[in-house]
């Protein structure tokens, strides 16, 4: 049922460690090579991505789960299986059909879990009601699949950038690393990495060697441009390889195991004389009218963004540039340790305590990292801060997205389509811009401009839980004093 997010391709992605473009341009006897395609992939893929969510509830409705979560498991092979023969017009065609399906698969994921909180909450002991009481069955359990799934997910991804760093450590690129980044003082000295950096119109010039051509008098120019990839082109089709057998075995698994969940059990009787696409339109329509979901709707944006962030121009400008690609495995996989234990530490935690607690502590978490990231120049001598800094980021990740998640199941128990929906809509969207400005603007404008949504999209969620706070006293007071 749970997925592996894309992580690890989405950080080697943006640095294109998996492949060469194909555009190689002849110019003058040379062939000049852009390295920034893959930021541009994937800014395509979560842009079709957030348009796929809006639809997600519909497929879902008609399709049905099970078919729904096969279809993106096959859909995930394909995608990582494009990557063993790199070319563009085999590339794209993937990239796109994952970001078409990726918004269905989530939805289907959310109703496998919502469906399952529904049936363990009518089937919970006398002592496990008690411990319930006052929270909401069907809602605490939700949280506690969630939960699990969280952990299931992180342990991927940390047994994932485990065997990625175990495959390519060892890696030598600084010849190519070096076409990559500027250098502050001309040639000969330190790459320009951290806050100041800023895209490079990258390119590698090869020098095309004549090699005649017995059947005429003209030279042919050659040039074989695996010899010049980031990574060795064995590597990435071993791990390429890897993973679509790691999403096979989810197509088996769910094809076996995975039986069929309806939709909209909930609905009221006017609503299930509708159609089913007209209900899951109308629930999406609904959300983006909520007055609730729209102020939520900035952290959902800002969580794109900061995941976009990390796994693009952190990657680059900070781990690449400083110590090297083979060592973005292990900071990624520092920052699944932390965001593991912190994802489960924090939904214990919203049991006990209110959520603008939770709220303050990350706005304090965040804007540090935000701070150390636009003052400190990432250096090889000081690499112990990046992992420090990943560690504190998947903190935050962990952070933000326990919030939304519980925010939802807590006010739409059992009308989460839409919400859900409009929620990945955001977050699939700022990833979409985030990945897109990886090539474009520089990390001094990313940072503040990150900044400035940190701000926005706490102090309107903050507002929205005072509001809610003060809503629930006076129902309280109200029921009293009845």
């Amino acid at each position: 049922m749970n997925f592996v997010k894309p992580d690890k391709k989405l950080a080697m992605g943006s640095i294109s460690a998996w492949w060469w473009p194909d555009n190689l341009k002849q110019n003058g006897g040379f062939t000049t090579v852009t390295t920034d395609i893959g930021s541009i992939l994937l800014s395509a893929m979560f842009g079709m991505a957030a348009m796929s969510a809006l639809f997600g509830p519909t497929a879902v409705h008609r399709l049905g789960t099970r078919t729904c979560l096969v279809a993106g498991y096959l859909v995930s092979v394909a995608f990582v299986t494009v990557h063993l023969y790199p070319k563009v017009v085999v590339l794209v065609p993937g990239y796109f059909l994952m970001g078409a399906w990726l918004g269905c698969w989530t939805a289907s994921r959310t109703a496998v879990l919502m469906a399952l909180a529904s049936k363990m909450a009518y089937v919970l002991s006398d002592r496990e009601e008690c411990e319930l009481e006052g929270n909401g069955r069907r809602e605490a359990v939700a949280r506690n699949l969630a939960r699990g799934l969280q952990v299931a997910h992180d342990i991927g991804l940390i047994a994932g950038n485990a065997f990625v760093a175990y495959m390519i450590s060892g890696t030598r690129t600084d010849d190519i690393l070096g076409t990559m980044f500027a250098r502050d003082g001309g040639p000969g000295t330190d790459r320009t990495c951290g806050s100041v950096a800023c895209p490079l119109e990258n390119t590698v010039e090869i020098k095309l060697g004549p090699i005649a051509n017995f059947s005429s008098n003209q030279t042919i120019a050659l040039v074989d441009v695996r010899n010049h990839m980031v990574l060795p082109c064995k590597t990435t089709q071993l791990l390429a390889s890897v993973f679509a057998g790691c999403c096979f075995v989810g197509v088996a698994v769910t094809a076996t195991f995975m039986t069929r969940i309806r939709l909209f059990v909930y609905a009221s009787a006017s609503e299930k004389r509708k159609s089913d696409s007209a209900r899951s339109f109308a629930a999406v329509r609904d959300a983006f009218r909520n007055t609730k979901l729209q102020l939520i709707a900035p952290l959902s944006l800002f969580i794109g963004l900061e995941q976009g962030f990390i796994y693009s121009d952190f990657s680059k400008f900070y781990v690449v540039c400083s110590v090297g690609v083979s060592n973005v495995p292990t900071v990624l996989l520092s920052l699944g340790l932390l965001q593991l234990v912190a994802g489960f530490t924090v939904s214990l935690i919203l049991q006990h305590i209110r959520r603008y607690h939770i709220i303050v502590i990350g706005l304090a978490f965040h804007s540090c990292l935000l701070m150390v990231l636009m003052k400190w120049k990432p250096s090889g001598d000081d690499a112990a801060l990046l992992y420090v800094i990943a560690a504190a980021w998947g903190v935050c990740n962990a952070i933000w997205n326990t919030l939304c998640f519980n925010f939802v199941i807590s006010l739409y128990p059992d009308y989460w389509h839409g919400p859900m929906a409009h929620g990945y809509f955001f977050r699939y969207a700022g990833m979409a811009l985030a990945f897109g400005l990886h090539s474009v603007v520089c990390n001094t404008t990313k940072l503040y401009c990150l900044s400035a949504a940190l701000v926005v999209a706490v102090v309107l969620y903050g507002w929205l839980e005072w509001r809610l706070q003060l809503t629930g006293k006076r129902r309280r007071t109200a029921n009293r004093s009845s």
